[in-house]
């Protein structure tokens, strides 16, 4: 028997598969540099300040959040579509905690309308990397449960553990983003020089 090798890869489809790569990049790195913006100018420091200074972010460590430790975004195309998956996926799990957070917080504090826009700056985001995957050619990804989150994360039983709770994921979430853009700006330089 004779073997054969694989038909090769149409060098035009080649071409147009990295530039819609590139340019799916392009728009998430956009998107997630407004987002990381837009976390940072809002007051969150002054809300938590009680559980902030105490509070280490290695100290808060669900099991349910993303590991912020892992490199998602990085090497050839099939890599970085796995990565863009895996961010997606990530970033269900930070929008169902801050959903939870929006809930626990109530009508009355000043800090859900900050939550609020933290939420809806991560749907955008979270979005763009949707659009990305669907425009790649890649089954839309699938949605993260909310089951994840244990009920005494959901609810917690006090206020000092619910700003314990709090602080610690959007210091993770505020990790987690820097760390993906590095990765992000790391890519699109690497497919740069190809």
């Amino acid at each position: 028997m004779v073997e054969t090798s694989p038909a090769p890869i149409d060098s035009n489809l080649r071409i147009t598969c990295a530039r819609q790569l590139q340019n799916s990049l392009s728009h998430i790195k956009y998107q997630l540099r407004v987002t990381l913006r837009h976390f940072s100018r809002q007051p969150l420091q002054d809300f938590y300040r009680e559980v902030r200074r105490g509070l280490d972010e290695v100290q808060y460590k669900p099991s349910w959040l993303p590991d912020n430790n892992a490199k998602v975004l990085v090497g050839n195309y099939n890599q970085v579509i796995k990565g863009l998956r895996t961010f997606h996926q990530d970033l269900q799990k930070f929008a169902m905690a801050i959903e939870a957070m929006i809930k626990d917080e109530g009508e009355e504090y000043k800090n859900v309308k900050i939550l609020e826009e933290i939420e809806s700056y991560m749907i955008q985001l979270l979005c763009e990397v949707e659009a990305a995957l669907i425009s790649l050619g890649c089954e839309r990804p699938y949605a993260v449960q909310r089951s994840i989150m244990p009920e005494e994360d959901r609810h917690p039983s006090e206020e000092t553990r619910r700003l314990v709770r709090d602080w610690g994921i959007l210091s993770k979430y505020r990790t987690y983003l820097t760390k993906r853009r590095q990765e992000l700006l790391n890519v699109i330089r690497a497919r740069r020089k190809h």
